[in-house]
């Protein structure tokens, strides 16, 4: 396609450029199988392709070895630095110094997880900074957090954040005229403070993971017999979606090299 306004420097026409790496966020309950998910990463987009974990969560990726995969993961914990936010930083920028050197083997990036990230630095600011005001926690890790997000993206891959389910809540209120009304509070991600917004605002699809008792030995089950399906839509008064809904069927395969694919216009197998 001609771009007639090529004459401007800067101004492209959407569809002739390539795509922007998407971002997803999967949120469970507890033992869904979130963390597990990385392995469907391996070998996407070629063969021999492995994606790098970013564990918050310390035990997350160990479930995946138990699986009988190997996978890369920096282990925020294990890193220098005397505060988390600083082992953090260094995870930060040992990732944008490899990228600068072309020395970036990865093809996608896993955050496991979202909540425990926020969480940690939470708890860790009301340590190193008490204040009688929460407001100041909350805004400092508020700061971090999408400071963490921000670096994250700019390395120019696919993401996945995992993260924790905030249940649907019933919320009940007394109008003007005594009556009492009631409206469902949807579920979503369950962060500490405001990133949980900035995060499901910034994702280019929201994936509620829903674990499935179909018995053992059916199609796609695991040895306990259950199967693990992502939703792409809002199910089960639970928040999920986003512009690349029309994609994909509801629910679709607990696959994210299959749903990154989708997203990019790759050719699917």
């Amino acid at each position: 396609m001609t771009n007639p306004f090529a004459s401007i420097p800067g101004v492209t026409l959407t569809g002739t450029y390539p795509q922007e790496p998407p971002l997803l966020l999967v949120i469970g309950p507890e033992k869904s199988g979130k963390s597990t998910l990385s392995t469907s990463l391996v070998n996407w987009p070629n063969q021999g392709d492995m994606p790098l974990i970013i564990a918050a969560d310390a035990s997350g990726p160990d479930s995946c070895a138990k699986m009988g995969f190997s996978m890369p993961t920096m282990k925020i914990k294990d890193m220098p630095g005397r505060t988390f936010w600083e082992k953090t930083q260094y995870v930060l920028t040992t990732l944008e110094n490899a990228k600068r050197s072309n020395q970036f083997p990865f093809t996608t990036i896993v955050i496991d997880c979202a909540s425990t990230l926020a969480e940690k630095l939470h708890m860790e600011d009301v340590r190193e900074n008490p204040s009688n005001d929460p407001r100041k926690n909350y805004g400092n890790i508020l700061n971090q957090t999408r400071e963490f997000m921000h670096r994250i993206l700019d390395l120019g891959l696919p993401t996945v954040w995992l993260a924790w389910l905030r249940e649907p809540q019933v919320e009940e209120k007394v109008l003007p005229n005594g009556r009492k009304s009631k409206t469902t509070r949807l579920g979503g991600a369950n962060i500490v403070g405001g990133f949980r917004n900035i995060l499901a605002g910034k994702a280019s699809m929201i994936l509620p993971l829903e674990k499935v008792n179909v018995g053992p030995g059916a199609p796609g089950a695991d040895e306990t017999g259950y199967q693990r399906v992502l939703h792409t839509r809002t199910w089960d008064q639970i928040e999920g979606g986003g512009r690349y809904s029309h994609l994909f069927p509801e629910p679709c395969p607990a696959h994210l090299g299959w749903v990154i694919n989708q997203m990019m216009g790759k050719n699917t197998q």
